[in-house]
């Protein structure tokens, strides 16, 4: 790993509260982190996307866009389809080597598990993480009649610190990924994105960290003035009630950035 993508992988894991773990795991986080946030303008936890280790397929993390928001559960989709009336889906899927090079096999593999995540009996054994979000997938589809603006998207995004530099196996590979999901007939576009460290480089001053978001349930919020939160500054979000007033929350302060996000 190149200095400049270590020291920001370094910052992304400071910045999330990541340090502890391997880094193999963190730069699953922040490879995360980075592709997604060029989809989904909004602040997010990267551990809502990443899927973990075992039975993934090569895929370290999914990511399911749904009229702008992001959705982690079935509930979530099903709110949608009944207050919006319509939905516009995107599947964002990643996998994230620390490897300095594109490998075929890693194309092959990530090929395979993506497009077994959309089988009605997948050939993996699935984690926790991938079924959940298999099951989003699949309350999705149910509600197929409501997919206005056409079949969902499916991008994927092969990060590594490396260099894409148009290798012709490499590319076969990829052009033949996108023409098996397309084949499917389930996606209105596909696309597969291979960043390496230049990607990266790039990518980071754009859209930068930001504090992962912190979700308080009302009654909370007298604890906050006290935490080193409110002095460092960070992103609260709590549930938005009918005719709630900015006075009544004493602790707002000008290092504080409080959000509200209603569920209704």
């Amino acid at each position: 790993m190149d200095r400049i993508t270590e020291s920001l992988l370094s910052e992304f894991s400071k910045e999330r509260e990541l340090s502890s773990i391997p880094e193999d795991k963190r730069f699953e986080h922040f490879a995360s982190y980075i592709t997604v946030r060029r989809q989904h303008a909004e602040t997010f936890d990267t551990a809502d996307i990443v899927t973990g280790s075992g039975g993934d397929g090569g895929v370290d993390a999914i990511a399911v866009i749904v009229n702008g928001s992001l959705v982690t559960d079935v509930e979530a989709v099903v709110e949608q389809a009944d207050r919006v009336g319509s939905l516009d889906v995107t599947f964002i899927f990643v996998q994230a080597q620390r490897s300095a090079v594109f490998e075929t096999a890693k194309i092959g593999q990530f090929q395979f598990g993506v497009l077994d995540f959309f089988q009605d009996t997948p050939a993996l054994t699935r984690t926790k993480a991938i079924q959940q979000c298999a099951d989003i997938m699949s309350a999705i589809y149910e509600r197929s009649p409501k997919f206005k603006l056409g079949n969902p998207a499916c991008r994927l995004f092969y990060v590594t610190t490396g260099r894409w530099q148009n290798d012709p196996v490499l590319e076969a590979r990829r052009t033949a990924t996108v023409a098996d999901l397309e084949a499917t007939g389930l996606f209105r576009e596909v696309e597969f994105h291979c960043v390496g460290a230049d990607g990266i480089q790039t990518d980071i001053p754009q859209i930068g960290f930001g504090p992962s978001p912190i979700l308080l349930p009302f009654g909370s919020f007298g604890k906050v003035e006290s935490s080193s939160l409110a002095k460092d500054g960070a992103l609260f979000i709590c549930p938005a009630v009918p005719s709630l007033k900015n006075t009544d929350f004493p602790i707002i302060k000008t290092h504080l950035s409080l959000s509200f996000h209603s569920n209704a």
